[in-house]
């Protein structure tokens, strides 16, 4: 198991180690928070693909797997640019009583 997770996601496989699999995401997300993980463990687990896991080992893999970045789900989105209104609607935005 070692090959496929890194040393950081040790802990919260300690964390996880006693649910029920199959799982489905939320279950794996409300077990670390109900046992406590902090913050940036339970966020990552919300960065696992929506499915069910059939074992802690796949959580395990998926969770590496967001760590690194492979996981289109795991990646922020860019953020958006802002366009510039056209002069006429900026206009009416500084005086609404246009």
């Amino acid at each position: 198991m070692r090959n496929n997770v890194d040393h950081m996601s040790i802990g919260i496989l300690q964390v996880l180690a006693g649910l029920e699999f199959p799982a489905q995401r939320w279950q794996v997300i409300a077990q670390a928070q109900y046992y406590g993980a902090g913050t940036a463990y339970t966020g990552e687990l919300t960065r696992l693909p929506v499915r069910t896991y059939q074992s802690l080992r796949e959580v395990a893999v998926e969770l590496s797997k967001v760590r690194r970045g492979g996981l289109i789900q795991a990646r922020t989105a860019p953020a958006s640019r802002r366009v510039p209104l056209p002069r006429s609607a900026q206009e009416s935005r500084a005086n609404p009583a246009m």
